[in-house]
């Protein structure tokens, strides 16, 4: 019995371990079953998806091409020809723009450019934006008809009141500029816009709602006040154009405020200034400001009661203009009418600029401060001020430019003053003669050709033959003796300017020092105006008392930078591509060096570069012919190690004598005699034999150069007249004197 149970269970445990491996088994097979069949599942699916994706795609192409070919159902496929057509085409444009949502003008972009020459339809953009002054029937004709007949149709299909305003924009010209054209009209008509447009600093002024002819516009730069722009015209109710905002200015009171109850009462107060501008003064208010309390409490106190007598005076007019043409940093501006030569004007407060040409119907504007971001269409304000460069009494010793900045710290200096750019040159009966020698230092200079304070001496040779050194030596030999230096760099590196600072530094010639720059990468602009701001602080200073000696490195960069402005300016160009006034341009700048009548001078020393040693192209010969005298140096002699290079056959010095010693004038004499002499035979008896030479000869040979060889000296190392004296007494020249 008891076997029987033991057999039994053992037959049940070996039946539950079969079933148990046998399910086990099965799980297996069914999880591998289940993952074959997942990864053919996902497979199939992937595969569907792959297959089904392009056709969706050709599908969703297929409706847009089916749109597109009913746009051009609605539009291409009528004939051009037909009357109906051109008469209804911009109706049937807003049908197909109303019914696809496609902009009007990429419809009819399209027409143009399957149905008319390419060439044809450029100005399209252009003739969309005059649909104000075009029909629409205009626009289309112009857009089909050959360029030939451009200017024709345009003026056929104008539709202004006034024919006199697009006459005179077509009176002489050659040319025709469709964006041009825009913005001129834009102006012009501008001129009889009956609305009033008042730009307010805070989002929620608004004056709209007082008359449909008022337009409120939000302009963040304004801080106190408004601004009123009425036919073209600016009437300036604010501070910020005047000073441009100060943190203190925050708890003064509005300048001026609408009551916003009426419309009354803006016609019986601004429109009243705007009717009377014409016989308003506009004249520039003196600043009788001192430059070293700008700070103050009072400085500010009193730009606000400038400001006030300026708006109940009527003097806060200035002109508004617009610009029609962007070439670089050249602007044509359209809509002044009494703007003047170099007026400074501000370009919709990107960018300051002046007035250097007066066209018809327009003016043309040099930009001072690079600004990509000047485009057609911009605003330009007058200022009614004749632009003016900033410069502190701190700039001694100091890496300076026009606008008053410090380019050492590169900051502005904090007591800056207004200089005119240009100024009336010094009288005639106001001059006095040049008696005065200003030693240089250098015996070939002192004792042959001789430079007097108040001369005009120019400095010429090709590039790297010690045009600028001698320069430099003379600024250093004017240690302790009372004369104020200005090195103008006229587009110069920055390394450059650099080196010549340290240079003088060294030498604590900085003491005594300006270095006025317009470095090599700054706008042609700048460039041109440098050399007469330097001229300009140089009259400053011998106004006060003080002998000045101008230093202008170089000329020949100055005149290529006004060559340029002039081409891009669209003046007619002369020889060499230069403009026809550039005698002009340079004379008025070296006729700033004078003795003046108080016994103070400007001495100037204008630097030209030559290439070959040519002295005779056309910049040179116009400087010369305006300077005293020249020194020529020579590529010869410096590469013979012959320093200072100077070539003494052809320098000159028209004063000569009258600025030297008569003993030295008279050592000078000989020494030039006796070596342009020895010059002029040297090259022939270097190949002669001297034994076959006469004692004298041999002699004279000697003389001349020994000569030569006591006028050579190394660079910062100054020769009193003492010491020049002294030096060629010991050669036997003027022993007799």
């Amino acid at each position: 019995m008891t076997l029987a149970i033991v057999i039994t269970l053992l037959v049940l445990i070996l039946m539950t371990l079969s079933i148990f491996f046998l399910l086990k088994y099965e799980v297996k097979k069914i999880n591998e079953k289940a993952k074959v069949y997942f990864t053919l599942k996902t497979q199939e699916y992937t595969n569907d998806v792959l297959e089904k994706e392009p056709k969706i795609l050709k599908e969703e192409n297929k409706e847009e091409e089916k749109k597109e070919k009913n746009l051009e159902t609605s539009v291409i496929y009528v004939d051009q020809k037909d009357d109906y057509v051109i008469d209804n085409l911009f109706g049937v444009m807003k049908h197909v723009d109303d019914k696809f949502s496609i902009n009007q003008c990429d419809i009819i972009k399209k027409f143009i450019k399957e149905n008319v020459k390419d060439e044809d339809s450029h100005h399209y953009d252009k003739l969309i934006e005059m649909k104000k002054y075009i029909t629409d029937i205009g626009v289309y004709n112009i857009v089909i008809n050959d360029d030939s007949n451009f200017i024709s149709n345009i003026r056929k299909h104008l539709i202004l009141i006034d024919e006199d305003i697009y006459n005179e924009f077509f009176l002489g010209k050659d040319d025709f500029n469709i964006e041009e054209f825009i913005n001129y009209l834009d102006f012009e008509i501008g001129k009889y816009d009956p609305n009033i447009y008042i730009y307010v600093g805070n989002k929620n002024d608004n004056y709209d709602y007082l008359d449909k002819r008022i337009k409120t516009i939000y302009n963040s730069k304004i801080y106190k006040g408004i601004k009123i722009i009425y036919k073209n015209v600016l009437y300036d109710y604010s501070l910020s154009w005047y000073i441009g905002g100060i943190a203190m200015l925050e708890e003064k009171p509005e300048i001026i405020t609408l009551n916003n109850d009426s419309l009354d009462n803006l016609k019986d107060t601004e429109i009243e200034v705007l009717d009377d501008s014409n016989e308003s003064d506009i004249s520039k208010e003196e600043n009788t400001i001192s430059f070293t309390d700008k700070n103050s409490e009072k400085y500010v106190d009193s730009i606000l009661d400038n400001k006030l007598n300026s708006i109940d005076a009527k003097k806060n007019v200035y002109g508004v203009g617009k610009v029609v043409s962007v070439k670089d940093f050249i602007l044509e501006v359209v809509g002044f009418e009494d703007v003047t030569f170099y007026e400074k004007v501000n370009i919709d407060n990107k960018g300051i600029g002046y007035v250097i040409q007066l066209k018809p119907n327009k003016v043309v504007i040099a930009i001072l401060e690079k600004h990509e971001n000047i485009q057609i269409g911009d605003t330009v304000y007058q200022t009614n001020e004749t632009f003016m460069g900033d410069y502190s009494d701190d700039s001694i010793g100091r890496i300076i430019d026009l606008f008053g900045n410090d380019k050492l710290s590169n900051k502005k200096f904090s007591n800056t003053k207004k200089i005119a750019i240009e100024m009336d040159t010094i009288p005639i009966m106001d001059r006095g003669d040049v008696k005065r020698p200003l030693e240089t230092g250098i015996a070939g200079i002192d004792l042959i050709y001789p430079i007097g304070k108040g001369q005009r001496q120019l400095i010429i040779g090709d590039k790297k033959t010690g045009k600028t050194q001698i320069c430099l030596d003379t600024i250093v030999n004017q240690r302790n003796k009372n004369v104020i230096c200005i090195y103008c760099a006229i587009g110069k590196t920055k390394k450059e300017v650099k080196e010549i600072y340290y240079e003088l530094l060294k030498r604590q010639a900085t003491d005594y020092t300006i270095i006025i720059t317009a470095f090599y990468d700054d706008l042609p602009s700048i460039l041109t105006l440098t050399p007469y701001f330097a001229l300009s602080v140089a009259e400053y200073y011998m106004i006060s008392g003080y002998d000045v000696l101008v230093v202008l490195d170089d000329l020949k960069k100055h005149a290529d930078a006004y060559r340029e402005i002039s081409l891009i300016s669209g003046k007619s160009p002369g020889r060499d591509a230069y403009p026809s006034d550039i005698f002009y341009f340079h004379s008025r700048l070296l006729e700033r060096g004078c003795q003046y009548k108080n016994g103070a001078s400007i001495t100037i020393l204008p630097v030209m570069e030559t290439k070959s040693g040519d002295i005779t192209d056309y910049i040179s010969t116009n400087i010369i012919s305006i300077t005293d005298g020249q020194i020529v140096l020579s590529t010869n002699s410096f590469n013979k190690g012959e320093k200072p290079a100077i070539d003494y056959g052809l320098s000159v010095s028209r004063l000569g004598g009258a600025v030297q010693s008569p003993e030295m004038k008279a050592m000078g004499a000989e020494v030039r005699r006796t070596l342009l002499s020895y010059l002029e035979t040297r090259q022939v008896y270097e190949l002669a034999n001297e034994d076959e030479m006469s004692q004298e000869l041999r002699d004279k040979l000697f003389k001349g150069q020994k000569i030569l060889e006591s006028l050579l000296q190394y660079k910062y190392s100054p020769l009193s007249p003492e010491k020049i004296k002294e030096r060629f007494n010991s050669l036997g020249v003027g022993q007799d004197g």
